[in-house]
């Protein structure tokens, strides 16, 4: 007699890092492998300022996805139209997005995190994972975020200027597809 989820599969987030030839850009893409515990994941780009959650934009990961890309493109440095682009796409099958938020004027640079490329995240259903982030000089300096840090909490948003964080919360619940948006953040 067998037991179940005794040996056997476990749900999974594979990290590929994809290189960019364009400056103020950054692309991640993550081999997903879930529907055993976790039934799906709300992927939502989140921009922090000043400590507070501004903006949100959900994309849902149903358990037939294979792949989620990410590319977020930074616009505008120390000018006036400054702002991030976050496209987040998963294929046929949960969908994609395409968003803007407007960042604080006169930013100068910022800093990246994501995973190692193969990295494996194993997923739970109940669970939150910080899939990327990208900390924003808004005249203060930059210092480093780190996905792992802020998802076992050891590192907050609450002493930072503006971050985007890319953050996925798992359901055992059944997600099903999602159809494409665009949303204005």
């Amino acid at each position: 007699m067998a037991l179940a989820g005794c040996g056997g599969q476990k749900d999974t987030l594979r990290f590929v890092y994809e290189k960019t030839g364009m400056p103020d850009q950054e692309c991640v893409s993550y081999e997903v492998d879930i529907g055993r515990e976790a039934g799906g994941a709300a992927v939502t780009a989140e921009l922090w300022e000043d400590g507070a959650c501004t903006a949100s934009t959900p994309l849902t990961l149903g358990r037939e996805t294979e792949e989620l890309h990410i590319s977020l493109l930074a616009e505008g440095r120390g000018t006036e139209k400054d702002g991030l682009y976050v496209q987040m796409e998963t294929g046929e099958v949960s969908g994609s997005i395409l968003t803007y938020f407007a960042l604080p004027a006169g930013w100068t640079g910022y800093s990246f995190s994501a995973y190692k490329d193969g990295d494996i995240l194993p997923v739970h259903a109940g669970e939150e994972i910080v899939l990327a982030a990208m900390a924003f000089d808004t005249g203060d300096g930059v210092r480093s975020v780190n996905c792992p840090a802020l998802t076992d909490g050891t590192e907050t948003l609450e002493d930072e200027a503006c971050v985007l964080v890319i953050r996925a919360a798992f359901t055992a619940e059944r997600i099903g597809p999602q159809a494409s948006a665009e949303g204005r953040g």
